[in-house]
């Protein structure tokens, strides 16, 4: 099946790890082939986790998280988020 594009996505892909359109292709369909998918305990996800009803998924794949949103024609990267570790450097706690 398709992935399909938002702005957003393509928008937070270049802003949060230097991809540009056709990279983010990429990066989404390994993310959806080889990722996994994210735990609901994640606390950093937690707010952002849809209810059980939703179409959505979130996948871990590398250093980010990508939400993806089912339909009966196509599956639609809706945005993606770096991970805590990703924001750390790796190694450490988060700071501002």
């Amino acid at each position: 099946m398709k992935i399909e594009l938002t702005k957003h996505a393509v928008k937070r892909a270049h802003q949060r790890l230097s991809l540009k359109k056709r990279a983010v292709q990429r990066c989404a369909n390994l993310a959806l082939e080889h990722g996994h998918t994210a735990n609901e305990s994640d606390p950093w996800i937690l707010g952002n986790y849809p209810s059980i009803t939703s179409a959505r998924e979130i996948r871990v794949y590398g250093n980010a998280y990508y939400v993806f949103e089912y339909s009966r024609e196509c599956i639609t990267l809706i945005t993606l988020m770096l991970t805590n570790c990703a924001k750390k450097g790796g190694v450490g706690e988060y700071t501002n």
